[in-house]
Protein backbone atom coordinates (compact mmCIF):
# COMPACT_ATOMS: atom_id res chain seq x y z
CA UNK A 1 0.00 0.00 0.00
CA UNK A 2 2.73 2.33 0.97
CA UNK A 3 4.87 1.30 -2.69
CA UNK A 4 1.40 2.47 -4.24
CA UNK A 5 0.93 5.46 -2.31
CA UNK A 6 4.32 6.37 -3.73
CA UNK A 7 3.65 5.78 -7.51
CA UNK A 8 0.90 8.18 -6.94
CA UNK A 9 2.97 10.76 -5.45
CA UNK A 10 4.95 10.34 -8.45
CA UNK A 11 2.46 10.72 -10.37
CA UNK A 12 0.84 13.36 -8.90
CA UNK A 13 3.91 15.86 -8.69
CA UNK A 14 4.18 15.19 -12.33
CA UNK A 15 0.52 16.84 -13.03
CA UNK A 16 1.19 19.74 -10.63
CA UNK A 17 2.17 23.19 -12.38
CA UNK A 18 2.72 25.28 -9.09
CA UNK A 19 5.85 25.14 -6.95
CA UNK A 20 4.44 25.13 -3.45
CA UNK A 21 1.94 22.04 -4.68
CA UNK A 22 5.41 20.12 -5.86
CA UNK A 23 7.36 21.10 -2.45
CA UNK A 24 4.43 19.72 -0.54
CA UNK A 25 4.58 16.27 -2.70
CA UNK A 26 7.73 16.13 -2.51
CA UNK A 27 8.17 16.22 1.26
CA UNK A 28 5.10 13.74 1.05
CA UNK A 29 6.82 11.20 -0.82
CA UNK A 30 9.82 11.50 1.52
CA UNK A 31 8.03 10.87 4.63
CA UNK A 32 6.20 7.83 2.85
CA UNK A 33 9.96 6.81 1.71
CA UNK A 34 11.01 6.98 5.77
CA UNK A 35 7.64 5.30 6.79
CA UNK A 36 8.08 2.12 4.74
CA UNK A 37 12.06 1.98 5.54
CA UNK A 38 10.85 1.82 9.10
CA UNK A 39 7.99 -0.74 8.86
CA UNK A 40 10.68 -3.00 7.15
CA UNK A 41 13.27 -2.12 9.76
CA UNK A 42 10.93 -3.00 12.55
CA UNK A 43 9.20 -6.29 10.81
CA UNK A 44 13.21 -7.43 10.68
CA UNK A 45 13.42 -6.75 14.30
CA UNK A 46 10.36 -8.66 15.75
CA UNK A 47 11.24 -11.73 13.50
CA UNK A 48 14.42 -11.65 11.61
CA UNK A 49 14.86 -14.53 9.09
CA UNK A 50 17.88 -15.95 10.60
CA UNK A 51 15.64 -16.89 13.48
CA UNK A 52 13.66 -19.12 11.38
CA UNK A 53 16.30 -20.24 9.06
CA UNK A 54 19.55 -20.58 11.27
CA UNK A 55 18.57 -20.21 14.92
CA UNK A 56 18.48 -18.63 18.16
CA UNK A 57 22.41 -17.93 18.43
CA UNK A 58 23.33 -17.10 14.55
CA UNK A 59 20.04 -14.59 14.85
CA UNK A 60 21.14 -13.02 18.00
CA UNK A 61 24.51 -12.61 16.80
CA UNK A 62 23.43 -10.46 14.56
CA UNK A 63 20.87 -8.27 16.24
CA UNK A 64 23.74 -7.38 18.99
CA UNK A 65 26.29 -6.31 16.09
CA UNK A 66 23.28 -3.81 14.99
CA UNK A 67 22.14 -3.38 18.37
CA UNK A 68 25.93 -2.18 18.96
CA UNK A 69 26.07 0.08 15.76
CA UNK A 70 23.13 1.94 16.37
CA UNK A 71 23.21 2.46 20.59
CA UNK A 72 27.06 2.43 20.63
CA UNK A 73 27.20 0.03 23.55
CA UNK A 74 29.36 -2.74 24.45
CA UNK A 75 27.80 -5.76 24.32
CA UNK A 76 29.60 -9.45 25.52
CA UNK A 77 27.64 -12.72 24.87
CA UNK A 78 28.96 -15.73 26.12
CA UNK A 79 27.00 -19.09 25.35
CA UNK A 80 27.58 -22.51 26.00
CA UNK A 81 26.13 -26.13 26.13
CA UNK A 82 23.97 -25.83 22.91
CA UNK A 83 23.57 -29.01 21.20
CA UNK A 84 20.03 -28.78 19.08
CA UNK A 85 18.49 -26.46 17.67
CA UNK A 86 15.18 -25.08 20.42
CA UNK A 87 11.67 -25.22 19.60
CA UNK A 88 10.65 -22.07 17.53
CA UNK A 89 8.29 -21.10 20.08
CA UNK A 90 10.84 -21.29 22.97
CA UNK A 91 13.79 -19.34 20.44
CA UNK A 92 11.42 -16.46 19.83
CA UNK A 93 10.37 -16.04 23.52
CA UNK A 94 14.12 -15.81 24.58
CA UNK A 95 14.75 -13.86 21.46
CA UNK A 96 12.22 -11.67 22.25
CA UNK A 97 13.39 -11.06 25.80
CA UNK A 98 16.91 -10.04 25.18
CA UNK A 99 15.90 -7.20 22.28
CA UNK A 100 13.25 -6.22 25.23
CA UNK A 101 16.14 -5.87 27.56
CA UNK A 102 18.43 -4.48 25.45
CA UNK A 103 16.23 -2.01 24.48
CA UNK A 104 15.55 -1.06 27.96
CA UNK A 105 18.85 -0.80 28.50
CA UNK A 106 19.16 2.02 25.93
CA UNK A 107 16.34 3.70 26.55
CA UNK A 108 16.76 4.35 30.43
CA UNK A 109 20.20 2.87 31.89
CA UNK A 110 23.36 4.98 30.72
CA UNK A 111 25.27 1.64 30.47
CA UNK A 112 28.40 1.10 28.79
CA UNK A 113 28.62 -2.10 28.70
CA UNK A 114 26.14 -5.44 28.50
CA UNK A 115 27.09 -8.73 29.40
CA UNK A 116 24.72 -11.64 28.16
CA UNK A 117 25.08 -15.07 28.68
CA UNK A 118 23.12 -17.83 27.77
CA UNK A 119 23.57 -21.72 28.73
CA UNK A 120 21.62 -24.70 27.90
CA UNK A 121 21.50 -28.09 30.55
CA UNK A 122 19.90 -31.09 30.15
CA UNK A 123 16.46 -30.08 30.39
CA UNK A 124 16.50 -25.93 30.76
CA UNK A 125 17.90 -23.07 29.06
CA UNK A 126 19.74 -19.85 30.79
CA UNK A 127 19.56 -16.25 30.31
CA UNK A 128 21.12 -13.23 31.77
CA UNK A 129 21.26 -9.88 31.06
CA UNK A 130 23.58 -7.17 33.14
CA UNK A 131 24.06 -3.53 32.28
CA UNK A 132 26.73 -1.56 34.06
CA UNK A 133 23.84 1.35 34.09
CA UNK A 134 22.37 3.87 36.41
CA UNK A 135 19.55 1.46 37.49
CA UNK A 136 15.79 1.64 38.87
CA UNK A 137 13.58 0.89 41.55
CA UNK A 138 12.11 -1.87 40.27
CA UNK A 139 9.00 -2.18 42.41
CA UNK A 140 8.39 1.83 41.33
CA UNK A 141 8.77 1.02 37.49
CA UNK A 142 6.18 -1.40 37.96
CA UNK A 143 3.23 1.25 38.80
CA UNK A 144 0.82 3.07 36.18
CA UNK A 145 2.76 6.13 36.16
CA UNK A 146 5.90 4.32 34.60
CA UNK A 147 3.00 2.76 32.05
CA UNK A 148 5.61 2.63 28.87
CA UNK A 149 8.68 0.50 30.62
CA UNK A 150 6.32 -0.93 33.30
CA UNK A 151 4.95 -2.45 29.97
CA UNK A 152 7.77 -4.05 28.73
CA UNK A 153 9.13 -5.43 31.94
CA UNK A 154 5.70 -7.40 32.65
CA UNK A 155 5.67 -8.63 28.71
CA UNK A 156 8.98 -9.87 29.42
CA UNK A 157 7.56 -12.24 32.27
CA UNK A 158 4.84 -13.20 30.16
CA UNK A 159 6.86 -14.46 28.00
CA UNK A 160 8.75 -16.40 29.64
CA UNK A 161 5.66 -17.85 32.19
CA UNK A 162 3.89 -18.55 29.04
CA UNK A 163 6.48 -21.60 28.42
CA UNK A 164 6.53 -22.67 32.10
CA UNK A 165 9.58 -20.18 32.83
CA UNK A 166 10.94 -17.81 35.08
CA UNK A 167 12.06 -14.46 34.87
CA UNK A 168 13.72 -12.20 37.84
CA UNK A 169 15.06 -8.65 37.33
CA UNK A 170 17.47 -6.96 39.77
CA UNK A 171 18.28 -3.55 40.10
CA UNK A 172 18.54 -0.96 42.32
CA UNK A 173 19.39 3.08 41.64
CA UNK A 174 23.10 3.21 41.06
CA UNK A 175 24.11 -0.49 40.93
CA UNK A 176 22.82 -1.54 37.22
CA UNK A 177 20.21 -4.46 35.86
CA UNK A 178 20.34 -8.11 35.90
CA UNK A 179 17.67 -10.28 34.23
CA UNK A 180 17.15 -13.71 34.96
CA UNK A 181 15.50 -15.85 32.32
CA UNK A 182 14.89 -19.83 32.96
CA UNK A 183 13.14 -21.74 30.60
CA UNK A 184 12.65 -25.76 30.71
CA UNK A 185 13.11 -27.43 27.74
CA UNK A 186 10.38 -29.44 26.67
CA UNK A 187 10.92 -32.98 25.99
CA UNK A 188 10.64 -33.63 22.17
CA UNK A 189 12.31 -30.68 20.35
CA UNK A 190 13.75 -30.67 16.36
CA UNK A 191 17.02 -31.93 15.82
CA UNK A 192 18.35 -29.06 13.56
CA UNK A 193 22.19 -28.32 14.33
CA UNK A 194 22.57 -25.06 16.16
CA UNK A 195 25.49 -22.26 15.48
CA UNK A 196 28.83 -22.69 16.75
CA UNK A 197 30.03 -20.98 20.27
CA UNK A 198 31.07 -17.29 20.24
CA UNK A 199 32.68 -14.44 22.03
CA UNK A 200 30.83 -10.81 20.88
CA UNK A 201 32.82 -7.85 21.82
Amino acid sequence: MLTSLLISLAILEKSVTTQEASDRITDTRKLAHQTLRAIRNLSIDLRPSALDDLGLLPALRWYLKEFQQKCAIEVEFNESGFRERLPAEMETVLYRIVQEALTNTARHSNAHKVVITMKEDRDTVYATITDDGIGFDVETVRKPQDQERGLGLVGMTERAVLLDGTLDILSSPGHGTTVKVCIPIPAEQPTQASGTSELLV
